[in-house]
């Protein structure tokens, strides 16, 4: 997701994603994390993402992007959504892919094309560059393999090791065991910035007062640069997000099923790092939509 704009705690005034690059190679910005939603009466934590990444080294410019779910009536919560969806209708999920690599699709499903539970757990398909890719690319036809969440996950517990290729703002190919990360006490620091990946552990199910839920890690996590310790993460699926998704591995009967059961799961979010709320006493994940989830008995 991506904000148009977002507030500095070090310049004290709402500035945009070119500004907030233009202040931090002065110094006036002393981190990617001081940035909170303009909204003056929602404030969540927000990031200015590839802040910190040398130039040399960025794949996109820097983007701001929430930490944290906005506050109930945020306007900026829809300007998010709708920045996130034009941007993957614009350009797709990757881009200057080659012929061969093995992509993860994270697309919802059409829901003509969604007749069964089982639709969305296609196992590998072969498909062209035409559905991944720009429309500025789609004359190019390549053949490349795509996978799921929920296959890269039987692969990965299967000890299965192979290259797969993430998706933008991120895209990078990497091996598929160095994809993935147990939550297990790390410090927020040691988790490497600005990349995608899968992070994993047992974690309890809620449901909250809201009709949304709740996810929590077992495990915990740290963040000793504000001296913030043992902090459990977690991350929410709204109700407005199960019953407008397609995706129907997981539907609100499905997920208020495995709340009853009272009892861990094994769970897997493709996210990127995690971090600390605008109060510093939680430590959140943010699920960008169903596809981005698997959830397993443990």
């Amino acid at each position: 997701m991506s904000l148009l704009q977002a507030y500095s705690l070090d310049l004290g005034k709402k500035i945009n994603a070119k500004e907030a690059d233009i202040a931090y190679q002065k110094g006036l910005i002393g981190s990617q994390k001081n940035f909170q939603c303009p909204h003056q009466e929602c404030g969540i934590a927000v990031t200015c993402a590839n802040l910190e990444r040398p130039k040399y080294k960025r794949k996109v410019e820097p983007y701001f992007k929430s930490v944290e779910n906005h506050k109930f009536g945020c306007p900026f919560a829809e300007e998010e959504r709708r920045t996130k969806f034009q941007d993957i209708d614009k350009n797709g999920f990757y881009e200057n892919v080659t012929s061969g690599e093995i992509l993860v699709n994270l697309a919802e499903p059409t829901p003509k094309k969604q007749n069964s539970d089982n639709a969305s757990e296609v196992k590998e398909i072969n498909v062209s560059r035409t559905c991944q890719l720009s429309d500025s690319k789609k004359d190019k036809v390549s053949t490349n393999q795509t996978k799921t969440l929920s296959v890269l996950v039987s692969s990965f517990l299967n000890n299965e090791n192979f290259p797969i290729t993430l998706p933008r703002p991120y895209q990078e190919r990497i091996f598929l065991k160095d994809a993935f990360i147990k939550v297990d006490g790390q410090d927020l620091s040691s988790l490497e910035q600005n990349c995608w990946r899968v992070y994993y552990g047992k974690a309890w199910i809620n449901k909250l007062s809201s009709g949304d839920y709740q996810i929590k890690f077992d495990s915990q996590l740290h963040d000793l640069s504000v001296e913030v310790s043992g902090v459990r993460p977690s991350f929410f699926i709204s109700k407005s997000l199960i019953c407008d998704s397609p995706y129907k591995k997981f539907t609100k009967e499905k997920i208020d099923e495995l709340v009853v059961q009272k009892k861990p799961k094994q769970v897997f979010i493709f996210s990127d790092v995690p971090s600390l709320n605008h109060t510093k006493k939680y430590i959140n994940f943010i699920l960008e939509g169903l596809p981005y989830l698997e959830i397993l008995d443990t």
